[in-house]
Protein backbone atom coordinates (compact mmCIF):
# COMPACT_ATOMS: atom_id res chain seq x y z
CA UNK A 1 0.00 0.00 0.00
CA UNK A 2 2.95 2.36 0.85
CA UNK A 3 4.68 1.80 -2.36
CA UNK A 4 0.81 2.90 -3.93
CA UNK A 5 1.09 5.99 -2.42
CA UNK A 6 4.38 7.30 -3.00
CA UNK A 7 3.98 6.27 -6.25
CA UNK A 8 0.76 8.86 -6.73
CA UNK A 9 2.74 11.07 -4.69
CA UNK A 10 5.90 11.02 -6.96
CA UNK A 11 3.53 11.18 -9.84
CA UNK A 12 1.82 14.71 -8.18
CA UNK A 13 -1.50 12.71 -9.51
CA UNK A 14 -2.65 13.23 -5.44
CA UNK A 15 -2.65 17.76 -6.22
CA UNK A 16 -3.69 17.05 -9.48
CA UNK A 17 -6.77 15.23 -7.60
CA UNK A 18 -6.81 17.54 -5.41
CA UNK A 19 -6.37 20.86 -6.95
CA UNK A 20 -9.93 19.12 -9.31
CA UNK A 21 -11.71 19.07 -5.84
CA UNK A 22 -10.96 22.47 -4.86
CA UNK A 23 -11.70 23.37 -8.22
CA UNK A 24 -15.17 22.54 -7.78
CA UNK A 25 -15.67 23.50 -4.12
CA UNK A 26 -15.01 26.77 -6.05
CA UNK A 27 -17.59 26.22 -8.66
CA UNK A 28 -20.10 24.92 -5.96
CA UNK A 29 -19.59 28.36 -4.14
CA UNK A 30 -20.29 30.73 -7.18
CA UNK A 31 -22.96 28.11 -8.00
CA UNK A 32 -21.99 27.46 -11.34
CA UNK A 33 -21.25 23.50 -12.63
CA UNK A 34 -17.66 22.49 -14.74
CA UNK A 35 -17.89 20.64 -17.50
CA UNK A 36 -16.02 17.74 -18.79
CA UNK A 37 -13.68 19.51 -21.17
CA UNK A 38 -12.89 22.20 -18.07
CA UNK A 39 -12.20 19.37 -15.33
CA UNK A 40 -9.52 17.84 -17.64
CA UNK A 41 -7.91 21.14 -18.80
CA UNK A 42 -7.53 21.61 -15.09
CA UNK A 43 -6.21 18.37 -14.34
CA UNK A 44 -3.84 18.42 -17.43
CA UNK A 45 -2.31 22.00 -16.54
CA UNK A 46 -1.63 21.49 -12.88
CA UNK A 47 -0.19 17.62 -13.61
CA UNK A 48 1.86 19.42 -16.24
CA UNK A 49 3.49 22.52 -14.41
CA UNK A 50 4.24 20.28 -11.02
CA UNK A 51 5.81 17.68 -13.48
CA UNK A 52 7.82 20.14 -15.25
CA UNK A 53 9.04 21.35 -12.25
CA UNK A 54 10.39 18.34 -10.81
CA UNK A 55 12.39 17.58 -13.39
CA UNK A 56 14.10 20.64 -13.46
CA UNK A 57 14.85 20.11 -9.93
CA UNK A 58 16.46 16.62 -10.51
CA UNK A 59 17.93 17.50 -13.75
CA UNK A 60 19.55 20.58 -12.37
CA UNK A 61 20.79 19.62 -9.13
CA UNK A 62 24.23 17.63 -9.82
CA UNK A 63 24.14 15.98 -5.97
CA UNK A 64 22.88 12.56 -5.69
CA UNK A 65 19.11 13.09 -5.27
CA UNK A 66 17.94 12.11 -1.83
CA UNK A 67 14.20 13.23 -1.85
CA UNK A 68 12.26 10.72 -3.15
CA UNK A 69 10.07 12.56 -5.69
CA UNK A 70 13.12 13.83 -7.04
CA UNK A 71 14.65 10.68 -7.83
CA UNK A 72 11.56 9.15 -8.77
CA UNK A 73 11.69 11.81 -11.35
CA UNK A 74 15.03 11.67 -13.05
CA UNK A 75 15.22 7.67 -12.74
CA UNK A 76 12.32 8.17 -14.98
CA UNK A 77 13.07 11.30 -17.05
CA UNK A 78 12.46 9.98 -20.61
CA UNK A 79 9.19 8.41 -19.99
CA UNK A 80 7.94 11.13 -18.11
CA UNK A 81 8.99 13.52 -21.17
CA UNK A 82 6.53 11.42 -23.20
CA UNK A 83 4.15 11.78 -21.09
CA UNK A 84 4.28 15.27 -20.65
CA UNK A 85 3.99 15.54 -24.57
CA UNK A 86 1.04 13.37 -24.56
CA UNK A 87 -0.41 15.85 -21.85
CA UNK A 88 0.52 18.53 -23.72
CA UNK A 89 -1.27 17.21 -27.04
CA UNK A 90 -4.07 16.11 -25.08
CA UNK A 91 -4.58 19.97 -23.39
CA UNK A 92 -4.38 21.17 -27.08
CA UNK A 93 -7.39 18.80 -28.14
CA UNK A 94 -9.36 20.18 -25.38
CA UNK A 95 -8.73 23.88 -25.30
CA UNK A 96 -10.71 24.04 -28.36
CA UNK A 97 -13.81 22.25 -26.67
CA UNK A 98 -13.70 25.26 -23.68
CA UNK A 99 -15.80 28.03 -23.88
CA UNK A 100 -13.88 30.91 -25.38
CA UNK A 101 -14.51 32.80 -21.65
CA UNK A 102 -13.00 30.39 -19.63
CA UNK A 103 -9.65 30.46 -22.70
CA UNK A 104 -9.67 34.01 -22.10
CA UNK A 105 -9.28 33.86 -18.50
CA UNK A 106 -6.93 30.72 -18.31
CA UNK A 107 -4.98 32.87 -20.58
CA UNK A 108 -4.19 34.37 -17.24
CA UNK A 109 -2.98 30.99 -15.83
CA UNK A 110 -0.56 30.52 -18.89
CA UNK A 111 1.16 34.02 -18.16
CA UNK A 112 1.93 33.42 -14.52
CA UNK A 113 3.18 29.79 -14.98
CA UNK A 114 5.49 31.69 -18.04
CA UNK A 115 6.58 34.27 -14.97
CA UNK A 116 6.61 31.01 -12.33
CA UNK A 117 9.43 29.28 -14.45
CA UNK A 118 11.16 32.42 -16.26
CA UNK A 119 11.15 33.49 -12.41
CA UNK A 120 13.25 30.47 -11.34
CA UNK A 121 15.56 30.32 -14.62
CA UNK A 122 16.81 34.05 -13.91
CA UNK A 123 16.50 34.00 -9.86
CA UNK A 124 19.47 31.91 -8.42
CA UNK A 125 18.24 31.62 -5.19
CA UNK A 126 14.21 31.80 -6.11
CA UNK A 127 13.18 33.44 -2.54
CA UNK A 128 9.34 34.04 -3.69
CA UNK A 129 8.66 31.04 -5.87
CA UNK A 130 6.49 29.34 -3.22
CA UNK A 131 4.08 33.03 -3.49
CA UNK A 132 3.87 32.63 -6.85
CA UNK A 133 3.17 28.81 -6.93
CA UNK A 134 0.49 29.11 -4.52
CA UNK A 135 -0.90 31.95 -6.56
CA UNK A 136 -0.73 29.66 -9.64
CA UNK A 137 -2.26 26.97 -8.14
CA UNK A 138 -5.20 29.22 -6.50
CA UNK A 139 -6.25 30.90 -10.44
CA UNK A 140 -5.54 27.32 -11.54
CA UNK A 141 -8.99 26.30 -9.01
CA UNK A 142 -10.42 29.46 -9.64
CA UNK A 143 -10.33 30.56 -13.18
CA UNK A 144 -12.49 28.02 -14.87
CA UNK A 145 -15.39 28.96 -12.29
CA UNK A 146 -15.11 32.47 -12.56
CA UNK A 147 -15.52 32.16 -16.16
CA UNK A 148 -18.70 30.59 -15.37
CA UNK A 149 -20.13 32.77 -12.62
CA UNK A 150 -22.34 36.24 -13.86
CA UNK A 151 -21.05 38.28 -10.43
CA UNK A 152 -18.87 37.02 -7.95
CA UNK A 153 -19.46 38.80 -4.48
CA UNK A 154 -17.08 40.10 -1.80
CA UNK A 155 -17.31 37.25 0.52
CA UNK A 156 -16.71 34.51 -2.53
CA UNK A 157 -13.30 36.50 -3.32
CA UNK A 158 -12.56 36.10 0.64
CA UNK A 159 -12.78 32.42 0.10
CA UNK A 160 -10.81 32.83 -2.78
CA UNK A 161 -8.26 34.64 -0.70
CA UNK A 162 -8.62 31.98 2.22
CA UNK A 163 -7.28 28.96 -0.59
CA UNK A 164 -4.40 31.20 -1.43
CA UNK A 165 -3.34 31.52 2.08
CA UNK A 166 -4.07 28.14 2.75
CA UNK A 167 -1.98 26.72 -0.29
CA UNK A 168 0.84 29.06 0.45
CA UNK A 169 1.07 27.94 3.96
CA UNK A 170 0.91 24.63 2.43
CA UNK A 171 4.13 25.31 0.45
CA UNK A 172 5.56 26.24 3.33
CA UNK A 173 5.11 23.39 5.90
CA UNK A 174 6.34 20.50 3.59
CA UNK A 175 9.83 22.45 2.89
CA UNK A 176 9.85 22.52 7.06
CA UNK A 177 10.13 18.73 6.95
CA UNK A 178 11.87 18.64 4.01
CA UNK A 179 14.78 20.96 5.31
CA UNK A 180 17.29 18.57 5.59
CA UNK A 181 16.74 16.64 1.84
CA UNK A 182 16.63 20.16 0.20
CA UNK A 183 19.96 21.04 1.90
CA UNK A 184 21.77 17.55 0.78
CA UNK A 185 20.35 17.70 -3.03
CA UNK A 186 21.29 21.35 -3.41
CA UNK A 187 17.43 22.65 -4.14
CA UNK A 188 16.29 26.21 -3.06
CA UNK A 189 13.00 26.71 -0.90
CA UNK A 190 11.82 29.47 1.21
CA UNK A 191 13.14 27.31 4.75
CA UNK A 192 16.45 26.88 3.09
CA UNK A 193 16.87 30.95 2.43
CA UNK A 194 14.91 32.21 5.23
CA UNK A 195 15.68 29.72 8.10
CA UNK A 196 12.91 26.91 9.67
CA UNK A 197 12.25 29.57 12.66
CA UNK A 198 11.31 32.64 10.45
CA UNK A 199 8.92 30.08 7.79
CA UNK A 200 7.14 28.92 11.17
CA UNK A 201 6.46 32.13 12.12
CA UNK A 202 5.26 33.23 8.94
CA UNK A 203 3.07 30.30 8.75
CA UNK A 204 1.60 30.38 12.19
CA UNK A 205 0.61 34.29 11.11
CA UNK A 206 -1.02 32.82 7.96
CA UNK A 207 -3.15 30.47 9.76
CA UNK A 208 -4.21 32.71 12.34
CA UNK A 209 -5.36 35.29 9.63
CA UNK A 210 -7.31 32.29 7.66
CA UNK A 211 -8.45 31.42 11.10
CA UNK A 212 -9.88 34.32 12.29
CA UNK A 213 -11.52 34.99 9.03
CA UNK A 214 -13.09 31.99 9.07
CA UNK A 215 -14.73 32.90 12.43
CA UNK A 216 -15.67 35.96 10.66
CA UNK A 217 -17.28 34.96 7.82
CA UNK A 218 -19.09 32.52 9.56
CA UNK A 219 -20.85 34.74 11.61
CA UNK A 220 -21.40 37.41 9.04
CA UNK A 221 -22.80 35.29 6.46
CA UNK A 222 -24.27 32.11 7.47
CA UNK A 223 -25.10 30.91 3.85
CA UNK A 224 -21.50 29.76 3.51
CA UNK A 225 -21.58 28.79 7.12
CA UNK A 226 -20.35 25.28 5.91
CA UNK A 227 -17.85 26.19 3.02
CA UNK A 228 -16.13 28.35 5.79
CA UNK A 229 -15.92 25.00 7.75
CA UNK A 230 -14.11 23.32 5.74
CA UNK A 231 -11.60 25.71 5.06
CA UNK A 232 -11.37 25.86 9.10
CA UNK A 233 -10.71 22.40 9.27
CA UNK A 234 -8.25 22.83 6.72
CA UNK A 235 -5.75 25.25 8.61
CA UNK A 236 -6.11 22.82 11.87
CA UNK A 237 -4.62 20.22 10.02
CA UNK A 238 -1.96 22.53 9.15
CA UNK A 239 -1.63 23.92 12.67
CA UNK A 240 -1.50 20.32 13.53
CA UNK A 241 1.61 19.33 11.01
CA UNK A 242 3.12 22.60 12.55
CA UNK A 243 2.87 21.61 15.70
CA UNK A 244 4.10 17.87 15.82
CA UNK A 245 6.32 17.74 13.52
CA UNK A 246 8.28 14.73 14.80
CA UNK A 247 5.27 12.15 14.88
CA UNK A 248 4.45 13.22 11.20
CA UNK A 249 7.66 13.38 9.60
CA UNK A 250 7.70 9.50 9.93
CA UNK A 251 6.79 7.65 7.03
CA UNK A 252 6.28 11.28 4.93
CA UNK A 253 2.51 11.18 6.34
CA UNK A 254 3.01 14.68 6.40
CA UNK A 255 2.41 14.69 2.53
CA UNK A 256 -0.43 12.66 2.90
CA UNK A 257 -2.01 14.84 5.77
CA UNK A 258 -0.86 18.31 3.75
CA UNK A 259 -1.43 17.45 0.23
CA UNK A 260 -4.71 15.92 1.92
CA UNK A 261 -6.17 18.57 3.07
CA UNK A 262 -7.72 19.86 -0.40
CA UNK A 263 -9.58 16.64 -0.78
CA UNK A 264 -11.70 18.08 2.62
CA UNK A 265 -14.17 19.72 0.53
CA UNK A 266 -15.25 16.39 -0.69
CA UNK A 267 -17.18 16.41 2.68
CA UNK A 268 -19.78 19.33 1.93
CA UNK A 269 -20.88 16.46 -1.17
CA UNK A 270 -21.27 13.66 2.02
Amino acid sequence: MSRVIHFVQNLSLDITAGAVVMSFFVAHLLGVALTVSMVIGLAIAIWLIYTLDHLKDAVHSQLPVLNPRHAFHRKYIKELIIGVLVAFGLGLWNLFRLPQRTILFGSVLVILVALYFAYLHFSKHSLRKEYLAALIYTAGVSLAPLSLAEQVNRHEMLVILQIFLLALVNLMVIPLYEFSLDLSDGQFSIVTQRGKRAVRQSAIVLLVLVLLMAFWMMASWPAIFYEELVLLAMALVLVILLAFQRLFGRYQLYRVLADGIFFLPLILWL
